[in-house]
């Protein structure tokens, strides 16, 4: 919630350090489709001097009873009283320079429909400001015949070449630093969103976004560190409708070697009860994802189309009180290997 009129807040002091969690939204999302409407929100318009810098949505936040609790009902003396737990999101939605912005707070990131943010954002804005030779760490992929992801955190900050990156096979994920110029942070984590630790108030949260959204469109990135497209990313539209078309069949058909679903970036595993396919309320909770128990719960397996497989969700359950953790869109879930014309393509985290 926004401090009221008067009080101490991040409008009237400037708070030592805040944490942002930021979204470039992509540029066909509309506003007005941009938020999950499955929340019921309450919305703030933000003003400063007078003047609206974007709407704040915050979601209604209930109580639930800890899980934990229900391990303990019956056998305690005196009886275990109710023990409420509630969580708080929030969306702030910003327009800068005909982008649109979203920042996050608490559970907010599962306030967003999944596939509506830019999911380089963040890493490339970090690789464009980080010093190369103050690096924290490094989350990876190693493309084999399965998708390995690890983080490599270093004990003190040191220089990317550190981290033991295998330039061939390891595709970077995320990157956490301290960047040159001071006036963008204390400290950056890019993946698709940017973290970021910084000094700031309210009225200086537009420019700094107009500088992050122009740290995103430079390609300096590639001077400091030329090995990151190492591993090229298909951009031909024939030959990637030519190879979704055959995921799509493999599906249809059952035919699941070099076909599984994953997670597609590093989670806090002791955090997560289980995976959900979708948001419904009967959805079944999973130990884990598979397409076995995807397409059984899909049903219609031959009906399965690619657009099927990119507006489908999945959802990681908090283990604490039953709020989504994180959420992916299907597609980004996929690792397939597919050989073809004498190539060998590999589908990870939606590309």
């Amino acid at each position: 919630m926004l401090p009221a009129s008067g009080r101490k807040g991040w409008g009237s002091m400037k708070p030592k350090s805040v944490r942002l969690s930021i979204f470039l939204i992509k540029k066909d999302w509309a506003l007005d489709k941009v938020l999950d409407k499955k929340h019921s929100l309450d919305s703030y318009s933000v003003r400063v001097g007078g003047s609206s810098i974007g709407d704040l949505h915050v979601k209604r936040s209930g109580q639930k009873v800890p899980h934990w609790a229900v391990l303990f009902q019956g056998s305690t003396v005196p009886q275990l009283p109710n023990i409420p737990s509630q969580s708080a999101a929030a969306v702030w939605l910003i327009r800068v320079q005909k982008r649109l912005f979203a920042i996050t707070f608490g559970y907010g990131r599962a306030l967003l429909v999944p596939g509506c943010s830019e999911e380089d954002f963040g890493l490339k804005v970090t690789l464009n400001c980080v010093d190369t030779e103050r690096v924290r760490s490094v989350d990876r992929v190693k493309l084999d015949a399965i998708a390995q992801h690890s983080q490599i955190q270093a004990s003190r900050e040191a220089s990317i070449g550190d981290f033991g990156l295998d330039v061939e096979q390891d595709l970077l994920r995320a990157v956490t630093g301290k960047p040159l110029k001071s006036q963008l942070g204390l400290r950056l984590t890019g993946k698709d969103s940017l973290h970021v630790h910084a000094n700031v108030d309210l009225n200086e949260i537009t420019d700094l976004l107009a500088r992050y959204l122009a740290e995103y469109s430079k390609r300096t990135y590639r001077e400091r560190f030329p090995w990151v497209d190492q591993i090229h990313e298909l951009q031909d539209p024939t030959k990637i409708e030519q190879l979704e078309k055959e995921i799509v069949q493999r599906l249809r058909t059952q035919d699941l070697e070099h076909l599984w679903l994953t997670i597609p970036e590093p989670i806090d595993w002791s955090r997560v009860s289980g995976f959900k396919y979708g948001r419904s309320r009967n959805a079944k909770l999973h130990e884990d994802i598979h397409f076995t128990s995807y397409l059984e719960e899909y049903g219609k397996t031959d009906e399965i189309a690619i657009e099927t497989l990119k507006y489908a969700s999945v959802l990681a359950i908090s283990e604490d009180d039953g709020n989504v953790l994180y959420h992916w869109p299907l597609f980004r879930c996929i690792y397939a290997e597919i050989k073809s014309g004498g190539h060998t393509y590999l589908l990870n985290n939606g590309k």
